[in-house]
């Protein structure tokens, strides 16, 4: 966080982390991921929707080094 950011804590509050879900799938064997990270990916957005939706607060946390 930077020098003007507060943190927000709630005791007993819910967020919604998103770990390490972006990526081009442009590696060798990517292609037998797909039907996999597919059916992951809508059931991630619709749980993002719906965490949305109802306030919960939500984290993306991805490790893209080259990018």
């Amino acid at each position: 966080m930077g020098d003007n950011q507060t943190a927000r804590v709630t005791i007993g509050g819910a967020a919604l982390l998103i770990i390490d879900m972006m990526t081009d799938l442009a590696f060798p064997g990517s292609e037998t991921m797909h039907d996999g990270v597919e059916s992951a990916a809508i059931a991630i957005e619709q749980l993002r929707q719906a965490c949305r939706k109802a306030g919960v607060p939500i984290v993306y946390v991805n490790d893209n080094y080259d990018e």
